[in-house]
């Protein structure tokens, strides 16, 4: 899977995501609408709690939207 995502450099709240190449494409898309719509910003998403049903969800801790948001985390030092 593919994670691009643009966070606002004033106040670092995502503004846009693209998610490609997985199963689980539009459950991610659905959590970056939310961000996006509630202004999270990247400390808040790579902490974002997600709840799943293992059968039927992807792992959370498998979703590209909270790794690509923690390594830009780390590059502003937060």
């Amino acid at each position: 899977m593919k994670a691009i995502l643009h966070f606002r450099k004033e106040d670092g709240s995502l503004i846009v995501g693209h998610i490609r190449d997985t199963d689980a494409t539009a459950e991610i898309v659905n959590i970056l609408a939310v961000a996006i719509l509630a202004r999270r910003t990247t400390a808040q998403l790579a902490t974002m709690q997600y709840a799943t049903h293992p059968p039927l969800t992807t792992s959370p801790s498998a979703y590209q939207s909270m790794i690509a948001t923690e390594q830009v985390v780390i590059q502003q030092g937060n």
